[in-house]
């Protein structure tokens, strides 16, 4: 997230690493989220799997990550909230997602249910850098399945 009166922010690296960039301006975001791969977009490959979708409410932030280029709509949602203190208020799948799932759990690609999903019974967490407190994990609760 960027300060629009700001002007430069790039990802936060580690001086010397590969990925920091020697030739940008200087400046950080103001904060900067990694959101872990989900289980259909480790197995499909596809190493981008980009926030297609911000809508910004109030204080409510949803994102839709997109998990598959070959199929649209495969995606994880989170609800973040970032005041009193950063925190994932939720995370759900859609509908496509689920689909994907049944699809790959027919094709034995994956050994268990939706209902058994570990992801969605033990998310993994989202990690969130800020230039005071630098990296932290925010807990994901569990999403569940609603049949």
């Amino acid at each position: 997230m960027i300060d629009e009166g700001k002007p430069f922010g790039a990802s936060p690296q580690t001086a010397g690493t590969r990925h920091k960039c020697a030739n940008c301006p200087a400046g950080d975001p103001d904060s900067y989220f990694v959101f872990p791969r989900s289980e259909i977009n480790s197995l499909g490959k596809d190493w981008l799997n980009e926030i297609r979708r911000i809508v910004v409410n109030g204080g409510d932030i949803e994102l839709a990550k997109h998990e598959l280029d070959r199929r649209n709509g495969v995606a994880t949602l989170y609800l973040l909230r970032l005041e009193p203190a950063a925190q994932v208020m939720s995370l759900r799948y859609s509908s496509e997602y689920d689909l994907e799932h049944r699809e790959l759990e027919r094709a034995s690609q994956i050994d268990h249910s939706l209902a058994e999903c570990p992801e969605r019974l033990h998310p993994a967490p989202v990690r969130m850098w800020t230039p005071s407190a630098g990296w932290k994990e925010l807990t994901v609760k569990p999403a569940g399945f609603a049949q």
